[in-house]
């Protein structure tokens, strides 16, 4: 049986029956990363002894019929930005790579080992996550299982990588300005990056991109995301940003049968260049959706400007205060130049262009919250081109740009959930991903339309050799 190819939902069913054992399972993926791996670079760091130690501690419970979880036995990698316990977080920098391996576990991944998943690596992530292709100066870069030759986004790279090619059924990740959405555009899976504050951000000191970032699972699909996600989506005293949510599980309400769904579409959100090929998918994707019952209203713009400069000074501002102090360290000069960079700029910001900044994404939600009152979601697509070449410059229409993605951090910047599905191959044989974005605290209803949408355009995977 080819367990890489069906849902969590179903594996989890055969590990209950006995049908499949817990190491038979760790095995089978065990055996996937060991194969696929070595060219995808997805996995930075491996222990899969562990983890047949604790498959065969969940096989010792179910032989008892003791409790193990709704995970218990399924495999799964963590960003090596966020911490599990026994593997160091190097955070893809030489400043930490030979840190002590961590004694704990992130919210997420403490949430998933407690319903009995296993991990059993880190996935590789650029430098702190600092930007959207997945490559840093200790592990080099992770590859597209789509076409080794390009970059599969990032930052959360490694992890789409390793579910999209089969090496694990899901993967943590995080989304600060699209590094869920990203990199499962470029491989061709599902994501969804939900409302900052829907799932906490625990931590023993300040999180680093406080009012932009959300930790989130990466999965193969909006179901098997949406079942992740209501294990770890909860309020926690700890985040004073966590949101409460309502008792419904939003797996099983992807099964309640939706009235007409409203869209507002724009190919570019009034500023971006888009890449022929993307344009072509996505609106091969909208007559999809439309001759599927889906209205549609076309939109010549959504925002008067590209908000990059000041999202550039979030985030410079974020990096110069979590990693300012660490200038003086002689290794900080080997650090990534582009992340270098952003800490420069982030200590010659002042206190007022980071709260000018604040203040675009406030007029930025007000836009969209007028918007919502007239439809239900807003789609787009979810990057502007297509990834890059390995070590190759970003690219549109053949052009050397200074953002292929242009679409995803705005909203970001309003604390909106935003979901991708795959609308498509293009030409060149790389997907493409629809965006959906809702309403601040509006998860559910994107989730849904996600769904609704994954299930018109179809899944994809690449064929791994």
């Amino acid at each position: 049986m080819e367990l890489h190819r069906i849902s969590i939902s179903e594996l989890a069913e055969l590990l209950v029956a006995k049908e499949v054992s817990a190491t038979e399972c760790v095995a089978y993926f065990g055996n996937r990363i060991e194969q696929i791996n070595p060219a995808l670079n997805s996995f930075v760091s491996l222990d899969l002894d562990a983890a047949m130690e604790k498959a065969r501690a969940i096989d010792d419970l179910r032989a008892n019929n003791r409790k193990v979880g709704a995970l218990g036995g399924i495999p799964f990698g963590v960003k090596d930005l966020e911490d599990a316990e026994g593997f160091v977080t190097s955070r893809g920098s030489i400043l930490f790579a030979n840190s002590p391996k961590a004694r704990k576990n992130s919210h997420m991944v403490d949430c998933f080992v407690r319903e009995g998943a296993i991990p059993v690596g880190k996935t590789n992530t650029p430098e702190f996550g600092w930007k959207s292709n997945t490559d840093n100066p200790v592990f080099g870069p992770t590859r597209n299982p789509y076409d080794f030759s390009r970059s599969p986004g990032g930052s959360s790279g490694g992890s789409a990588s390793a579910i999209a090619s089969g090496q694990v059924p899901f993967a943590t990740g995080s989304d600060g300005g699209g590094s869920l959405r990203i990199p499962a555009s470029a491989c061709g899976i599902s994501a969804m990056k939900t409302s900052l504050g829907r799932v906490p951000m625990v931590s023993d000191v300040p999180v680093g991109w406080s009012d932009l970032s959300v930790p989130g699972p990466l999965a193969g699909t909006i179901r098997d995301t949406a079942l992740l996600l209501d294990l770890v989506a909860m309020p926690d005293g700890r985040d004073f940003r966590s949101q409460a949510r309502k008792l419904e599980l939003w797996h099983q309400e992807l099964s309640v049968e939706q009235g007409t769904v409203t869209a507002a579409f724009s190919i570019d959100l009034g500023y971006a260049t888009i890449d022929p090929e993307v344009a072509e998918v996505i609106k091969g994707a909208i007559t999809t959706l439309e001759s599927n019952g889906v209205q549609i209203r076309v939109l010549d713009s959504v925002f008067a400007k590209d908000p990059l400069d000041e999202f550039f000074t979030m985030t410079n501002s974020y990096y110069a205060k979590t990693l300012g102090p660490l200038t003086s360290d002689p290794r900080f000069q080997d650090i990534d130049p582009g992340l270098r960079s952003q800490v420069e700029n982030g200590l010659r910001a002042s206190a007022t262009e980071f709260l000018r900044a604040s203040d675009l994404a406030f007029f930025m939600n007000q836009i969209l919250w007028k918007l919502f009152q007239e439809v239900d979601v807003l789609i787009t697509p979810t990057t502007a081109g297509l990834p890059p070449q390995v070590g190759g410059p970003q690219l549109i229409a053949g052009m050397e740009v200074r953002d292929w993605v242009q679409l995803t951090y705005p909203f970001n910047m309003t604390r909106s959930p935003a979901a991708t599905v795959c609308a498509g191959i293009a030409k060149s044989g790389i997907p493409v991903g629809l965006q959906i974005v809702g309403p601040h605290l509006g998860d559910l209803k994107v989730l849904s339309a996600a769904h609704l949408f994954e299930g018109l355009l179809g899944t994809r995977s690449p064929e791994i050799a």
